[in-house]
């Protein structure tokens, strides 16, 4: 087992979670998750992570849901990027269902995983570019909201996030 940290290659870390924590293991195809490779087995998945990091038991992913909230998670102001061809946007927050946390998801056409964190090249999907637009958006209201705030001194609950919805349109 390989222990060395490397901050230029962060897929150890993130396979880690993974292997530890999540527990989201991509296995072969299902209607939600196309992959090709019929090997990718729950069965190899606990070989790799055990040979990888010495992990011999599965993720406890209920603990992990009731931590951080599942599907629900109590988070504010989060943007959540789903590409239709993303295998791990099942694993993610498609929509949200509680008026009061700002979390947009916003679904992109034709889209892999981490397109959003890319530089978008030549001919990428409208919907790409649409997405960081209304994120720029979003976020601009957001960091003027938080000033008015930070000049008034105001302390403010819930509503907030009423008074934001209606501005996200």
């Amino acid at each position: 087992q390989n222990t060395t940290i490397d901050f230029g290659k962060n897929g150890r870390q993130w396979t880690y979670q993974y292997c530890s924590e999540l527990g989201y293991l991509q296995t072969p195809a299902t209607k939600y998750v196309p992959l090709k490779n019929k090997a990718l087995t729950l069965d190899f998945w606990k070989d790799y992570c055990t040979r990888i990091y010495g992990i011999e038991t599965f993720p406890d992913t209920r603990r992990w849901n009731l931590r951080y909230g599942g599907k629900n998670p109590a988070v504010s102001k989060v943007f959540y990027f789903n590409g239709d061809e993303d295998p791990w946007k099942q694993a993610s927050i498609l929509e949200t269902k509680n008026v009061f946390v700002h979390t947009f998801p916003l679904i992109c056409d034709n889209c892999a995983h981490c397109v959003d964190l890319k530089s978008p090249p030549e001919g990428a999907p409208k919907e790409v570019d649409q997405a960081r637009k209304q994120a720029d958006r979003i976020l601009r209201r957001w960091i003027h909201f938080e000033s008015k705030i930070e000049q008034n001194g105001v302390m403010i609950d819930d509503r907030e996030s009423e008074f934001m919805q209606h501005f996200m349109k």
